[in-house]
């Protein structure tokens, strides 16, 4: 079982935010356009639409595989500032190289976790006024990403492990990249 610590505020700890965008010294590292994307979240009975797409690159871990975290927003969120409201999926996503690439992507419980997987520090994030006030982490699924030029598309079926099923996708660019 992994056992790093889920607190985003203890991985940034000069961020008061989940989402302020901040480097591991807290300075901001987005360099974000209007850009954004469209999908849909589909949980607990609701449906949230999906406008942002995040990719927080940590780099190589353990297994040698490469850490990002693919991080898609709804459009009630600010990822500059952590203003607003809305939903979040935070998925910890490991890849044989430094680059986000297109294939299936399986969960795992696996310390540390191999390439091709994503890890169960990943979760759906509610955010209220800036504030986190739920994180169900994801304990069984898979999701794909494709590619084609600067579009993304990715696409996923998972459940909490409370077991309530999510289901997700998200088409559009990468609004922004940040880097450790």
């Amino acid at each position: 079982m992994l056992s790093y610590n889920r607190n985003y505020r203890t991985r940034y700890p000069s961020c008061q935010y989940i989402f302020t965008a901040c480097d591991s010294t807290g300075n901001s590292g987005s360099d974000s356009d209007d850009t954004s994307g469209t999908g849909q979240l589909e949980y607990q009975g609701e449906t949230t639409s999906l406008t942002q797409l995040v990719f927080d690159k940590y780099g190589p871990e353990g297994s040698g595989a490469y850490n990002t975290d693919i991080v898609i927003f709804s459009d009630g969120i600010n990822i500059d500032t952590g203003a607003g409201s809305g939903m979040i999926i935070d998925l910890w996503t490991y890849f044989s190289t430094s680059e986000v690439t297109a294939g299936t992507y399986n969960w795992t419980d696996a310390d540390p976790p191999a390439s091709n997987k994503f890890s169960a520090l990943s979760a759906i994030v509610t955010n209220v006024n800036g504030k986190i006030v739920a994180e169900d982490l994801i304990a069984a699924g898979s999701f794909d990403i494709e590619v084609s030029g600067s579009t993304y598309t990715i696409t996923g079926s998972v459940t909490t492990d409370e077991g309530k099923p999510a289901n997700f996708i998200y088409t559009g660019p990468v609004t922004a990249v940040f880097t450790e």
